[in-house]
């Protein structure tokens, strides 16, 4: 009969939250490709690229910013649309 030496719960709490960080990380690029596959690479890309390098910017036109992220996800719906409309034309036409 085998024992399993005893451990502290902080130390198990360490492992456990670590363990699920590197399972998180192993998830990342599944999820870039998940945006790129929808199409929502650009808009995130837009808003990293706000949020860390033009913070100020951002502080300071507000509105102007979500407007843009707004027209990008509005851009990524309307090609979605743009897609679905020619598949099913093309359906039609076979």
């Amino acid at each position: 009969m085998r024992y399993v030496r005893w451990r502290a719960p902080e130390v198990e709490a360490v492992d456990t939250i670590m363990l699920g960080g590197f399972g998180l990380l192993l998830l990342i690029p599944h999820f870039i490709l998940l945006l790129i596959k929808t199409r929502f690479i650009i808009p995130v890309i837009y808003s990293l690229i706000v949020d860390i390098h033009f913070h100020e910017w951002e502080a300071a036109h507000h509105v102007l910013s979500n407007r843009i992220e707004i027209a990008l996800i509005v851009l990524v719906i309307v090609s979605w649309i743009v897609t679905l409309v020619r598949a099913i034309k093309r359906r039609l036409d076979n």
